[in-house]
């Protein structure tokens, strides 16, 4: 019997846009990174460099655990983030009482020279609710930012990292609001002081996938609204987070979900995943559940007018049938070039083991192809030795390992 595939990190370095006028194939970069906790018997998947591409966090998926480490890329030292209490070990399963959630924790970099990297993520007891948490390298323990018995996570830092916005469960019996949290002192090199939680908004059909605008000025969710039967639609705030913000809806579409917006970076731009269905007679035989067929990555442009967000959105998709919407990564939706002129994303195309393509916005062009890595998901970018890099993890023989980026263009 053959061995099972295991899943690694990889790195790829992302190439200089070429204008050719067809697609050019790029193969990913191979090079090991190592992990200090890399074991062959798990799987490491959801990589994150640090701004300063010193640190790289991942999540070990184990036995019957999730584990979150923290790898110091210059001596290969293991970091635990985890409050104490969550790094006790059960001696007969030989593993962490504690689950991470994948997809849930990321870095930002302070605005001031000599801030921490600091990482925000969550996770739970066995048996408990989760929580959001804050850490930096360095720290003995992490800071605890929703401090609340409900459930508390997808939790986003502000561009500044100078606010938090998550999701929490408080006061209701289903479901979750967007909250919102400052922290004071976030560019310095001290641990930041949280301020009090706020809720922006409270809808009956809850909130999900929350997060900032590019300039920082607005929050973004996703709600059905009034009614919980609704598709899914993307919500903004109006006015000052730091005071009363209104929330009204920005973009709806009949019949389709629209799941994970993400702002381009000069907010321009929003790109979202749209899930389509079964058709209804469909749905009727199955007992009227709505099972996605398919995701597909739209983009709508932005404008403002009269202090409130508008979208326009195109008349056809950018990319069609997207892998990576059916993976952990779409909880931070499309992947934006920090230019802001194209997006990343993975195909669904098990033939050729789901490519990564590089396309631009808003044509939909696709203007590079990355292969030799099969089943390539948690797409994010990162920066390491000065260079900048496509980092996910995939499938590669048998073995499991970290991977890091050796020659390529700068």
């Amino acid at each position: 019997m053959s061995a099972k595939p295991s899943m690694f990190l990889l790195l790829a370095l992302l190439l200089p846009c070429l204008l050719a006028p067809a697609a050019v194939a790029v193969d990913a970069e191979r090079v090991p990174l190592r992990a200090a906790e890399d074991r062959e018997q798990d799987r490491l998947v959801a990589p994150r460099l640090s701004p300063d591409g010193r640190y790289l966090a991942y999540v070990q998926l184990r036995a019957a655990a999730e584990v979150l480490l923290v790898t110091d890329l210059r001596d290969h030292r293991a970091l635990d983030p985890r409050p104490r209490g969550m790094r006790r070990k059960n001696a007969m399963f030989d593993q962490t009482e504690e689950r991470v959630f994948l997809g849930e924790h990321s870095w930002c970099a302070g605005s001031r020279p000599g801030a921490p990297n600091l990482l925000l993520f969550s996770a739970a007891r066995a048996k408990d609710e989760k929580d959001v948490y804050l850490w930096a390298p360095g720290w003995e323990e992490p800071i605890s930012i929703s401090q609340s018995p409900a459930n508390d996570g997808f939790a986003r830092f502000s561009p500044d990292c100078g606010a938090i916005v998550f999701l929490s469960g408080r006061g209701r019996e289903s479901g979750a609001d967007p909250y919102l949290v400052t922290l004071a002192g976030s560019g310095g090199a001290l641990p930041p002081r949280p301020g009090p939680v706020r809720r922006l908004a409270s809808l009956p059909s809850g909130a999900l996938f929350p997060t900032f605008s590019a300039d920082g000025t607005r929050v973004l969710f996703v709600s059905a609204g009034d009614d919980p039967q609704r598709e899914l639609a993307v919500y903004a705030t109006a006015g000052p987070l730091g005071g009363e913000p209104t929330v009204s809806a920005l973009l709806r579409i009949p019949e389709h979900d629209i799941v994970a917006p993400s702002p381009s970076p000069d907010d321009a731009y929003l790109a979202y995943y749209v899930s389509s269905f079964a058709p209804k007679e469909t749905r009727a035989r199955d007992r009227g559940e709505r099972t996605a067929i398919r995701q597909d990555i739209h983009v709508a442009r932005l404008t403002v007018s009269g202090g409130k967000l508008a979208a326009a959105p195109g008349a056809a998709p950018l990319v069609t049938d997207v892998a990576d919407a059916h993976e952990n990564t779409y909880l931070h939706g499309p992947l934006w070039e920090p230019d802001g002129d194209s997006i990343v994303t993975v195909l669904r195309d098990h033939q050729r083991g789901n490519p990564v393509i590089r396309v631009n916005v808003p044509g939909g062009k696709v203007l590079e192809t990355y292969g030799g890595v099969d089943f390539p998901k948690d797409l994010t970018f990162g920066a390491l030795d000065g260079r900048r890099v496509l980092l996910f993890s995939g499938l590669d023989g048998q073995t499991t390992s970290v991977f890091q980026r050796a020659q390529g263009t700068p």
